[in-house]
């Protein structure tokens, strides 16, 4: 069994919290170098963030998918997965397949509840790149807003928080730059009480901008 698909079988327990301490640094390493993985993760975060919305009592029917729904979902996979094919024509891209996860990513911005309160954090970045985080805390989670410009248009970026507790970089997602400043928000599995930094860094894990995060209170 290859390193990867070991992880792959943890990803679950780790976007959830449940993984040792031990265990969670492995994987953590391991995402630091595998974009895919990385995604894989990124995105079951943003699940295991929208769980304590689940309220099963308020289901009257069950829910009805809307006609010719499936269909759709394979025609738009495979438009994504002609697009990454091309792309992997470039250098850096080269091991990224994220046809899929473009897709859903782009279902995640139209949705997104952009909110004008919230707490306000300036991202450290290279010059001619402008980043800024807005927080939106709950209960068990938060959704972190960003709105950035210069990122090279076209290339994709994850997000991630900084657990304080276990000093791992959760993803929250990732994200595809446009022309111009761009607004988007994700959900994160890390409560901001735990939060100690939030950051964007390029898929293969060097880290573009961040900030770190002061303590609840202080």
């Amino acid at each position: 069994m290859s390193s990867e698909e070991h992880v792959r079988k943890q990803l679950g327990a780790f976007a959830l919290g449940q993984l040792a301490p031990g265990e969670a640094a492995a994987v953590q390493a391991h995402l630091d170098g595998c974009p895919e993985c990385w995604t894989e993760a990124a995105e079951l975060s943003r699940v295991a963030a929208l769980l304590p919305l689940a309220d099963p009592d308020r289901l009257d029917i069950a829910p009805t998918p809307p006609e010719g729904l499936l269909d759709r979902v394979f025609e738009r996979i495979q438009e994504e997965r002609a697009v990454e094919r091309r792309r992997r024509h470039r250098a850096w891209t080269a091991r990224v397949g994220l046809g899929v996860a473009a897709a859903l990513i782009a279902v995640v911005v139209v949705l997104a509840p952009f909110d004008s309160s919230g707490e306000v954090v300036t991202l450290a970045a290279p010059a001619g790149i402008t980043g800024e985080i807005t927080l939106h805390a709950w209960e068990t989670s938060q959704y972190v807003e960003l709105q950035t410009q210069g990122l090279p248009v076209g290339d994709m970026f994850a997000m991630w928080v900084k657990d304080r507790e276990t000093g791992e970089r959760v993803p929250c997602g990732t994200f595809r730059v446009t022309p111009g400043r761009i607004h988007i928000a994700l959900y994160s599995s890390v409560p901001r009480d735990r939060a100690a930094e939030v950051g964007v860094s390029t898929l293969d894990g060097e880290v573009v901008m961040k900030a770190p995060l002061p303590p609840v209170g202080d």
